[in-house]
């Protein structure tokens, strides 16, 4: 969807329209960032191609506690902006504010830094080809 649309359906949502482009852009990155956890809570049936139609609670309360968001704007975040989120190249880099908001809400929402999941399959992998 072009920005200009998703602005606009944005501003004629009722709840949606008090939402700051600083809180739209760290959903939409968060978001990128936690696929994989994202996905993980998802039925084998979904693809991992396009993004599921649920999020997570954990990571719907991790982000909403980290932005700023009210829990009850989460679905309709997530139904806004899940495209936008999921076609983001898996290759986000973490802000200095984003690995904060992962040490001090993620462990209490059961997420870890997606940095240190890279860090350990990466490690995995070399184990592997290893043995």
């Amino acid at each position: 969807m072009a920005l200009i649309d998703t602005l606009q359906q944005v501003w004629a949502h009722p709840v949606l329209k008090e939402l700051s482009l600083n809180q739209i852009f760290a959903f939409l990155r968060l978001c990128s960032l936690l696929k994989n956890d994202i996905q993980l809570a998802q039925p084998l049936a979904v693809p991992i191609t396009s993004a599921p139609d649920i999020l997570p609670p954990s990571v719907s309360d991790f982000i909403a506690e980290s932005i700023g968001i009210p829990n009850e704007c989460m679905t309709n975040c997530w139904r806004m902006f899940k495209d936008d989120a999921w076609s983001m190249p898996d290759s986000v880099e973490m802000t200095e504010q984003d690995e904060q908001v992962f040490r001090s809400n993620g462990w209490k929402c059961g997420i870890s830094n997606p940095l240190i999941q890279q860090i350990l399959n990466g490690m995995l992998r070399v184990f592997i080809q290893h043995h």
